[in-house]
């Protein structure tokens, strides 16, 4: 119709044209101002036209682009669909790099990493998947006459998951972390598996812990970067159940005071003894942070108690320990972190004393405990961005009773360390490390450990 109507303008104005063109007789100016009135009018309604079938051209793809839509909905499962009527879609959560449960508050992350490990011992066969310089061979072993050894494996890869959730009573973070230095459960000529092994477990609401996690006497943010999987010598290395209460004070001080779960390690003249602690450890931190230092004061008080099975004989003893830890920031993005613990039955809370179980002494039904000491410097220098190198050096040394323990345990443990490592992005880095180690016992043996490591690091 529009059509119809557009051609009969046209003939109009074709037919006036024409008719002025035949009667060239001598025209008035109203004749011509006319005529130009009648050209007017059909050049503006034409324009009208256009704008009307450029709308109708809009609407068309409109309703194609609804119809499309409508198509794409209809193929969509059953559940989504019901899921989005009921808001339950996945969105962003609280936590950077989490999304929360679809119909809850709470936010999930997962994380962790992938991480090969690639060690070579040089002229020994020491073999172990972490450097424990407590147990490094003693020269003249069998061991210690092996020209050397090479293995790698993947057991540092770590899996973990963070919750949080709101909560009349603050927001509620659970944290639950697993790495593979479990079990052996494959041959190494088919599956080379490992069981998982707890790492972290607990809950956080407020000021309050709960579950297992590293120790309170243990400062993480003093830490090494060591490739390795403990690092150097003279470390707290720990992770056990607790109840914990931190708190701030102003804003660079904070407090923390927990119980945590007990362990009375000892050597011992017979396998009859137990340990059979009674009330848990009391471990406290105090904190100063500042742009420049991070500085831990660290105390613990603990109950030492072994009992002989046989007979039911105890012996209860009190151990405490010490300690001062940090980070010191030098030039650009340099540091220097430290620590120094030095107490009476520290057993486990400092590592190579833990592993060589003489932090006590458990004889002819009397328990005694032994003065340790230990710790370490690490210097951490950023040759650019992507680049940095951590040297390092630790002791641990024990005070041993040797009318009680004989000649045969340790009594100085040390280890140094050098590495570089490549860290392009946050999520991948690769780094080699250069190990030594020395120990010696009570009866003058001795026995060293050189060793290189390679590591691949995947963050997901």
């Amino acid at each position: 119709m529009k059509r119809l109507h557009l051609f009969s303008l046209c003939c109009l104005t074709s037919t006036v044209l024409c008719t002025s063109t035949a009667f060239a007789a001598p025209t008035t100016d109203a004749e011509i101002q006319a005529l130009k009135a009648q050209l007017r009018a059909v050049t503006e309604r034409l324009a009208t036209i256009e704008q009307e079938r450029a709308h109708e051209r809009m609407q068309v793809k409109e309703l194609q682009r609804e119809l499309k839509q409508q198509a794409a909905q209809t193929k969509k499962p059953l559940a989504t669909q019901t899921a989005s009527a009921n808001g339950d879609t996945v969105t962003s959560g609280a936590m950077p790099n989490s999304f929360k449960l679809p119909g809850t508050d709470t936010s999930i992350k997962l994380g962790g990493f992938v991480k090969l490990d690639a060690i070579t011992d040089v002229n020994k066969g020491y073999g172990g998947q972490f450097a424990n310089f407590a147990t490094i061979p003693l020269d003249g072993s069998a061991q210690d006459n092996q020209d050397g050894e090479f293995n790698a494996h993947a057991r540092s890869t770590r899996v973990n998951l963070t919750t949080l959730t709101p909560t009349e009573v603050g927001n509620l973070k659970t944290f639950v972390e697993f790495d593979f230095f479990g079990a052996d459960r494959g041959n190494p000529n088919t599956t080379n598996g490992y069981e998982m092994r707890l790492r972290h477990a607990y809950g956080e609401v407020g000021n309050v812990l709960a579950g297992q996690t590293w120790s309170n006497f243990l400062d993480l943010a003093a830490y090494p970067e060591s490739l390795d999987f403990i690092g150097p010598a003279g470390l707290t290395f720990v992770r056990q159940a607790q109840l914990r209460y931190t708190d701030s004070i102003d804003d660079n001080w904070s407090y923390a005071v927990a119980l945590e779960s007990p362990h009375t390690g000892f050597t011992a003249t017979s396998g009859l003894e137990a340990d059979l602690s009674q009330v848990p450890d009391l471990t406290g931190r105090l904190v100063y942070k500042d742009d420049f230092w991070h500085l831990a004061f660290r105390g613990l008080a603990r109950q030492l108690n072994a009992t002989n099975t046989a007979t039911g004989v105890e012996d209860e003893a009190f151990g405490w320990g010490l300690g001062l830890s940090g980070r010191i920031n030098t030039f650009g993005k340099d540091n220097v972190a430290f620590q120094g613990v030095y107490g009476d039955g520290l057993g486990h809370y400092l590592l190579e004393v833990a592993v060589g179980r003489n932090g006590n002494t458990y004889v002819n039904n009397e328990l005694e405990p032994q003065v340790a000491y230990g710790g370490y410097v690490s210097y951490q220098h950023h040759w650019s961005e992507d680049w940095r190198t951590n040297i390092m050096g630790g002791y641990t040394g024990i005070d041993n009773d040797i009318s009680r323990t004989g000649l045969g345990v340790n009594k100085e443990i040390m280890s140094g360390h050098v590495n570089l490592i490549w860290n392009p992005t946050p999520n991948y880095k690769v780094g080699l490390e250069y190990m030594h180690g020395y120990r010696e016992l009570e009866s003058g043996a001795e026995g060293d450990l050189d060793r290189v490591q390679a590591s691949f690091v995947y963050n997901f």
